[in-house]
This record gives C-alpha cells, structure tokens and sequence, in this order.
C-alpha cells in the first residue's frame, strides 16, 4: 500500500508544481498592434537568507564516526553537533536526522516519506533537506562525526548506500557539511539515483515554515545525480537593490516572455523595466497630411491626437506643429526637441484613448516605465506612443 501512496502523492503534487517564477506580456503601439524587437528587462532582488551556488565537488569521508540504527520512516535525535551553528538566525548545538534524507533541529518533525513542494506546511520544519524521499537506511548506513579544529570545525553526516524504499537496488550516497564560524551548508552528492516517477526535495525551511531556500529543479521534482555535485548554502544579507537578470526582445507579435528563469518566487522579487526606443522610419507625408486634416476640421481631434500632434506642447494642434512636422520631414529643422517616445499602462492608455480632449497633463507618459509586485505567471502590457507618427514605427 505504501507504494502505491508514493506514485499517487507524486502527482498530486506535480500538478502544483512550479513556484518557479514566470512572467509575460506585450507591448503595442498607439495602433494596438505589437511591436517587434523592443528589450524588456527583468529585475529581481534576492530575499532569500540563503545564497545558493555548486562550487567544484569535495567531499569528506562517507565512514567513520557514530553509527545509527537503520528504520523505515523514522526520526532519531538529538545528537551532538560538537559545535554551535546558526541556522537561520537562531543557534543549535544539536541535531535530528530523519531517515528520509534530512537533518534538522527541531524535536516533532514530520517522518513523511512522500517529498513535497516548498513551501508546505506538510514539509519538516527547522530542516536540512538534501534528499527528502522515501529512503530505507540499514544499520551502518547513516553515520556522522565532528572534524577539525575550534573555530573551523565541521559536523559531517552521511547517508552512505541507503537503499531506496520502491528500489532497493539504489543506492543514495550523500552527506550534509556544516561548518563552524560561517555557518555555512554543503550537500555533497556522490550518486543519486531515480526510483520511477517519485519526486525528491532539495532546499532549506525555517523553524516555523515561513521561509524556504528550495533548489530549483530539485523542489519535489524527478531528479538524480550520476556525477558528483555539491550545493552550497551560505548566509547572506537581504538585498537592497534590484539588479538586471536578462533582457528578452518582443516577438514578431509584441510578446515577451520570461520562462525557465531558474529563480523561485519565496527568494526573490521581480521588477520588469522597458525603455523607449528611438523610432527609424522617417516621417511621412501621411504624418502631415493628418495634421492638415486636424487643422481644417477634416478628423476629430481625440487624447491620443494630441499625444502624437500637439508637437510644441500648447494644447492645441496648429499650423506651428505641422511646421515643426514638415520641417523635420525636409531638412528644414535638423532637431525635433519636443518630440516624444513615451509608454503608458494599459489603465493610461484606456483612458487617452477615450478621452475627447487633451490628456497629456494627467497622462504625460515615462521614458521607461518599470513595475513591481509582480506574481508568479502573471501579465503587463505596456503601450509606446510616438510624437508626430500617426503610422507604424520600426526600431
């Protein structure tokens, strides 16, 4: 019955799968179709308590030290760190180790065999998750001891050839590093095999839950590791400033998309940027004929008519714009001062668009336009209204 609870909980969670963050959008011009080639940009700051980084591999031994009783889903503990170390924020000079791959330093924790996504309020608290999956350690194949020398020492705890409770023929051999002074975390992997469809977790949780540094990839996923691998966790300081990630143009339709970014949503916040580009099509006679067609009452003037035409800014569209207009379009004026590339939120451009009266006060638009809070798989649109082109624009 256990294994069959193993490969239902399996994709029970895979459905909820994906606190990975994703993001898109599109960008259009003041026509309402998108524009091609504009870079949008993705920010993000790290709140995570935790830096997380695969330096070359190195292990200590995996024998040696105190041996445990082998058991089937069981927590054992406390035992000796033979050090104080600080894990998030708080210091332990003990420990507790669960069978199903993890240590951790708070006593009633969960012996669930079944890994599951972080966060979740079924997951250990207070943990060390390496390889949290349904292992079935023997006597002799967990063991640990304290190395070193005051204040570089290290507690080592190894789950060395612990069969898999659905494989008994895999063998999972890792071990947990932590180490005095820096207080610092390394997982070494030397084999971790697959066993069918059932997930493993990987990451960190907090004494209460509320915080969680899960490895993506390896967050109640189907993963193994053939070659040996070590994941760092250092304590780091909650930044203040929001860095560039990447940078993705819009496709041929104004989309954009920010997929696969590898960065979980609980240790990090994400900022999207855009930046007026500055348009390459030369102004057309089109353009000057649309400003005539104002001037002599020929089109109805409109919030968006004026963005593109009220060219000097005075709130009005006169012979002194199509002056500026045609004078660009001949050589006459060889700068353009108050021309204009400016985005607008889709609630903006609603608005200019249904207004019947000049807007460019209460809307004036950014240069660039940036907005935050942004959720998990969710959308922003921006809008790009050029000054003087009643057409497409190409960049």
């Amino acid at each position: 019955m256990k294994r069959l609870l193993i490969v239902i909980s399996f994709f029970l969670f895979g459905v909820v799968h994906g606190q990975e963050f994703t993001f898109s959008g599109y960008v259009y011009d003041a026509d309402q179709t998108g524009i091609a080639n504009i870079p949008v940009e993705l920010h993000t700051r790290s709140i995570s308590s935790y830096d997380i980084t695969q330096p070359t591999y190195s292990n200590y031994n995996y024998t040696g030290g105190s041996s445990l009783t082998g058991c089937d889903d069981c927590v054992q503990g406390p035992y000796n760190i033979g050090f104080s170390f600080n894990y998030f924020g708080n210091n332990y000079t003990q420990f507790y180790v669960s069978s199903n791959g993890w240590i951790g330093f708070s006593a009633g924790q969960t012996n669930g065999y079944t890994a599951q996504f972080l966060p979740n309020g079924g997951a250990p608290k207070n943990a060390i998750l390496a390889d949290w999956e349904d292992l079935l350690p023997n006597t002799g194949n967990m063991n640990y001891y304290t190395t070193g020398s005051a204040p570089n020492r290290a507690l080592v705890f190894n789950f060395n050839n612990v069969p898999h409770y659905g494989c008994r023929s895999n063998l999972h051999t890792f071990q947990i590093v932590l180490y005095e002074t820096t207080n610092v975390i390394d997982v070494n992997f030397q084999t971790k095999p697959q066993c069918g469809g059932n997930g493993a977790t990987l990451g960190l949780t907090n004494i209460d839950g509320s915080k969680v540094v899960p490895v993506g990839g390896k967050n109640a996923s189907v993963w193994s590791i053939s070659t040996p691998q070590k994941y760092r966790f250092s304590p780091s300081v909650v930044s203040n400033d929001f860095v560039l990630n990447r940078s993705v143009n819009t496709d041929s339709q104004g989309r954009y998309q920010f997929l696969s970014t590898g960065l979980d949503i609980n240790n990090f916040q994400f900022r999207v940027k855009v930046t007026a580009p500055t348009p390459t099509q030369q102004l057309s006679n089109d353009d000057g004929k649309r400003v005539s067609n104002i001037i002599f009452g020929l089109v109805l003037t409109n919030g968006l008519t004026f963005h593109r035409f009220d060219l000097n800014n005075d709130g009005r569209i006169n012979v002194s714009d199509q002056y500026l207009l045609l004078g660009l379009k001949s050589g006459l004026i060889n700068s353009w001062s108050v021309s204009r590339s400016s985005y607008f939120t889709p609630t903006e451009f609603t608005s200019i668009l249904n207004s019947t009266t000049n807007v460019r006060s209460l809307y004036p638009g950014l240069s660039s336009i940036t907005t935050g809070n942004l959720t998990r798989g969710g959308t922003q649109n921006f809008y790009l209204i050029i000054s003087g082109y009643s057409g497409k624009v190409t960049f």
